[in-house]
């Protein structure tokens, strides 16, 4: 009888099947379901790769891509080998139902095996988006902290946490769908080094960038300011055409719908009093 593990992510259920013990990181004990539902089936085959005698369509450093999808290859960085090595092969057998090979040494985890799938894919296929972003739950409502690298995402959240009792969801990845009109942030199990990863979701009310400054000052961006600035923000296959005509269309969307606020700002309580006077 093969394993089962269920779990929720952004409302999309994924019921994955393996032969072998599946390893749960803490960060995804709280998105398990005790029972299988409609969704992403994934049946987990392990020991050996298929072989896959053609070039892909595209590919990038941890991916390569065949068939407009239907089949994907996945490395990651062996540092003791000083190369890249291929672990998974993950095949599309229906619209929702995919076969994924992982032979890697050692134990077989979630996390693992939701990198073999390129997750970030599937749940654009389903119409969610991944943002990397500092998720905290203020008022009641979504506000997230974007930027590049060092800029103060999870600074800010921490502050906000410490001065105001906010709820820091997830310190790195956000995924964002769009219904009805209304943009929602959910939290997922894919936190970086942050540690923090809830099954919590709530309507989204403005995106942030801070910046690093001598000063606490908050202003509502301009739409050419926020193209340039937010789709660095945003996980897809930038190699794919069909992926980047999703996430522009998305972002698009989410552009109509949703405030965008750069933050000048001190790490300190004084950036908070910024934000708070024009959310």
């Amino acid at each position: 009888m093969k394993n089962r593990i269920c779990l929720s992510l952004a409302d999309i259920n994924f019921n994955i099947y393996s032969d072998e013990k599946i390893i749960i990181p803490d960060a995804f004990g709280p998105f398990l379901n005790n029972e299988a539902g409609d969704g992403v089936n994934i049946n987990v085959v392990t020991g050996f790769l298929p072989e896959i005698n053609k070039q892909p369509d595209f590919k990038s450093e941890t991916h390569e891509y065949f068939d407009s999808f239907s089949c994907v290859r996945t490395s990651y960085y062996d540092f003791n080998k000083k190369k890249y090595v291929e672990y998974a092969v993950f095949e599309k057998n229906g619209r929702d139902d995919y076969t994924l090979y992982y032979d890697l040494s050692g134990e077989i985890t979630l996390k693992g095996i939701f990198d073999g799938i390129n997750y970030p894919s599937v749940l654009l296929n389903k119409g969610i988006a991944l943002m990397h972003a500092s998720f905290s739950v203020i008022g009641g409502q979504a506000v997230l902290f974007t930027g590049v690298s060092g800029a103060g995402k999870t600074t800010q959240s921490l502050l906000w946490q410490k001065h105001r009792n906010a709820d820091m969801i997830n310190g790195d990845r956000t995924a964002l769908k769009i219904s009805d009109g209304k943009v929602t942030a959910y939290g997922i199990p894919f936190c970086g080094s942050s540690k923090t990863a809830k099954n919590e979701s709530a309507p989204l009310n403005a995106v942030v960038f801070p910046v690093k400054s001598q000063i606490n000052k908050a202003v509502f961006m301009g739409k050419a300011d926020i193209v340039r600035s937010l789709i660095g923000s945003f996980t897809y296959s930038a190699e794919s055409a069909e992926e980047s005509e999703k996430i522009w269309s998305f972002l698009g969307s989410l552009i109509d719908k949703t405030r965008f606020i750069k933050l000048y700002c001190t790490p300190d309580e004084n950036a908070v009093i910024a934000l708070e006077s024009i959310l």
